[in-house]
């Protein structure tokens, strides 16, 4: 049966429950919201709140995963600033953004209780995915707009996407609709994040190239099809331009690269003054206490330019320890699912387990030259995470019930 249709009968409700999913990933990351006019409703809050009564009704508000507490954990560290914070405004706004996520991590953690339904929300996914990336492509390498709207954050998000789409192509033996699907997805996320120009994304990239080489199977085979894919595709997309563009990532000494390196500096003397945090969002309110001089005086406003150079200073050794702990505890579920899914039955497990980890470390070189931390794609990666080891798990305990019944 082709997999990129619903093939699972759930309870009207839990179906319902579905819808919602997907009409918020077309909300929050497809943006059909400026192109349909349907903005006048408020889609984005109208699907956040149905999700949570969903949520409440479930009665998973907090579940036992570690993740997700280390996330509720996160939070509620950002509303102990609000009052603290120098901008009390901005230390808010950081922590309700976060607040609003929670409804769509817990309802795809909720929701995917069997196989079939994490196929059907990772397939959703990618479709709008696939969207994001014709979109970034039609409009010259900007994406559909919200958190998709710059060039540096669409090739973020690509990358991100890029291994899942191409590790599920590798997956891939029943369908092959299904299979050249995934290879188009792969492809259009490659050319997007071409057309991009982001020096950022670029980095990324070579991180995620090698990280899909280093987790494939086949590593002489993969190689090759990466290699002939990526030189096909440069042969059309990429100009001169381009190439020297690209060429300066390495140069520290240039414009750009330069004020970044001194905003980290910036960003670790505040964190050094101020090793509990000064709040969400107050970096930029900070930094004229704290830039170096490089900078003209009064650089009010200026951003960190980095996943690490946000958080240490904004939310201090407390949310340091809270972060490298939920990365720790989500590559830790990612692995045991690669390492105990090598069955052919179970491989989807290993591959998607696969895609997810090196669309993680995408999103770690790519952000540790942006600020994204409080962006929405790592946690919603970190939701995928839980519901995948929640389906895998079963499954391979199963396996391993039916070897040893076998064995018997």
């Amino acid at each position: 049966m082709n997999q990129l249709k619903l093939d699972s009968k759930p309870k009207s409700q839990d179906k319902m429950w579905f819808y919602l999913l997907i009409f918020y990933l077309l909300v929050d990351i497809g943006r059909i919201q400026d192109v349909t006019g349907i903005s006048v409703i408020r889609p984005g809050l109208l699907s956040i709140v149905l999700l949570a009564l969903f949520v409440l009704a479930k009665g998973e508000i907090w579940p036992k995963e570690k993740e997700i507490k280390y996330i509720w954990y996160f939070i509620f560290l950002l509303a102990i600033y609000i009052p603290l914070a120098r901008n009390n405004f901005y230390a808010y706004k950081t922590t309700t953004t976060m607040l609003l996520y929670m409804p769509f991590v817990l309802s795809v953690i909720s929701f995917t209780s069997d196989p079939t339904r994490l196929r059907n929300i990772i397939n959703a996914f990618l479709a709008i995915s696939f969207y994001v990336a014709v979109t970034g492509i039609k409009n010259g390498g900007l994406g559909t707009g919200g958190y998709l709207a710059d060039e540096n954050d669409l090739s973020l998000y690509l990358n991100m996407v890029f291994p899942i789409f191409y590790f599920l192509f590798i997956n891939e033996h029943k369908s092959k609709l299904l299979k050249l699907y995934y290879l188009a997805g792969a492809l259009v996320c490659l050319v997007a994040i071409i057309i991009s120009f982001s020096r950022g994304g670029f980095v990324g990239f070579v991180a995620v190239i090698f990280s899909i080489l280093l987790f494939s199977e086949n590593k002489i085979r993969n190689f090759f099809v990466l290699i002939v894919s990526v030189g096909a595709i440069a042969a059309f997309f990429v100009s001169d331009i381009y190439m020297q563009e690209m060429s300066t990532s390495s140069d520290v000494e240039s414009g750009t690269a330069q004020e970044r390196i001194q905003s980290w500096l910036s960003a670790f003397y505040m964190f050094l003054y101020n090793p509990l945090g000064v709040g969400g969002n107050n970096f930029q309110i900070h930094f004229p206490d704290y830039q170096t001089d490089y900078f003209r005086r009064e650089m009010w406003g200026r951003v960190a330019h980095s996943i690490w150079f946000t958080l240490l200073p904004e939310l201090g050794v407390i949310g340091v320890f809270l972060y490298i702990n939920l990365m720790s505890s989500s590559i830790k579920k990612l692995f045991y699912v690669k390492n105990h899914s090598n069955q052919d039955e179970l491989k989807y497990y290993n591959n998607l387990s696969k895609g997810l980890f090196v669309g993680m470390i995408g999103f770690f070189v790519s952000g540790s030259l942006l600020s994204v931390l409080y962006y929405p794609f790592y946690w919603y990666f970190l939701a995928f995470t839980v519901a995948l080891y929640r389906v895998a798990t079963k499954q391979i305990e199963s396996h391993q019930e039916k070897e040893t019944g076998l064995s018997r």
